[in-house]
């Protein structure tokens, strides 16, 4: 068995369990419990869909805990994984108040996108890789065809379904329950079929909104018929990119948003375990020497999520809230 499979997953699982139990037993936060377990679910459900259905990578055989057998295993902690992401995301643009509601599930998108980039660059490279794209070789750097031999239609699909998914929440969370007396059974009703009620719109996306893209291909190949497989997704990717970055500037100058600090420390510790994991497993690996400039990358996006927690985070507060906690014991 590979190592960094091993600990890569079981490490997965005891910060699952560890949060869930920390929400159930000291916040009682159940609502908080259903989101993640509804998101966790619906990872799983989705990695079925890509591994048996759109067959575009399959899964190292190495995992513990998983559904089916090679090649069409799903791991369970791929999905737990998933929740524990979109959870932590929601939280962080919780934060940011003056917003319209709307736009906070592309907010989460682009959190998503922070962890997902350095991740999946390092995952497919160790233990023979946690999971492998069909059809992709793995790259030392950015080419056309694959971001470090990674899908660039990965990140479109990462953004899309941690966007689908934190709406579907939000619309529980904001809109039914604050406007209707609902009992307790359709609310836990509403979360099991979250999952499968957020296929239609995300389908929606990935065919409705990179329209523009391909017909801008179909105009190239009238003149160059040797296109780049790859460059169709990342010409996708960079489109959804520029539209989203656009509409939340455009949120953003005329809101004039203010970030709301507080004491919550899940959100930059499951921030943090997936990127403190990844960069151990990179230089644990010897990776550095095979592909450096995920190196750089790597640095970057952990920066970029230090100063974005911290500035989400009333250190001050905490502060003495854990001094009185140590006084209380």
């Amino acid at each position: 068995m590979g190592l960094f499979t091993i600990f890569a997953e079981s490490s997965a699982f005891l910060l699952f369990f560890g949060i869930v139990s920390y929400l159930c037993f000291m916040k009682r936060d159940y609502q908080s419990i259903a989101q993640i377990v509804s998101g966790s679910f619906f990872g799983v459900t989705l990695e079925f869909m890509n591994v048996q259905v759109m067959q575009t990578y399959t899964y190292s055989p190495e995992f513990f805990i998983q559904l089916g057998s090679p090649p069409d295993n799903i791991p369970i902690c791929i999905g737990l994984c998933w929740g524990l992401i979109i959870y932590a995301c929601m939280k962080v643009s919780n934060k940011v108040i003056n917003i319209p509601e709307w736009s906070r599930p592309i907010l989460d998108g682009f959190l998503a996108l922070t962890i997902d980039l350095s991740m999946d660059t390092i995952a497919i490279r160790l233990d023979g890789g946690f999971w492998t794209w069909i059809g992709i070789p793995i790259e030392t750097s950015p080419t056309l065809n694959s971001f470090f031999g990674v899908n660039y239609g990965n990140f479109v699909g990462w953004f899309f379904v941690v966007l689908i998914f934190s709406a579907m929440l939000r619309l529980e969370e904001k809109g039914i329950k604050n406007k209707f007396d609902v009992p307790l059974i359709l609310s836990v009703l509403y979360f099991l079929i979250i999952p499968f009620l957020s296929y239609l719109p995300l389908f929606l996306s990935f065919h409705i909104l990179p329209l523009p893209v391909y017909i801008l291909i179909d105009i190239l190949s009238i003149y160059d018929s040797n296109i780049p497989t790859g460059l169709m997704g990342l010409l996708i990717l960079a489109y959804v990119m520029i539209l989203a970055s656009m509409t939340l500037l455009v949120v953003f100058s005329q809101s004039k948003p203010i970030v709301e600090k507080d004491t919550d420390l899940l959100p930059p510790i499951i921030f943090t375990f997936f990127h403190l994991s990844y960069f151990g497993f990179y230089l644990a690996g010897g990776l550095i020497s095979k592909a450096p400039l995920i190196l750089l990358l790597g640095i970057f996006m952990i920066t970029i999520d230090v100063f974005i927690n911290l500035m989400t985070l009333n250190t001050k507060k905490l502060s003495i809230v854990m001094k009185n906690s140590k006084n209380m014991q």
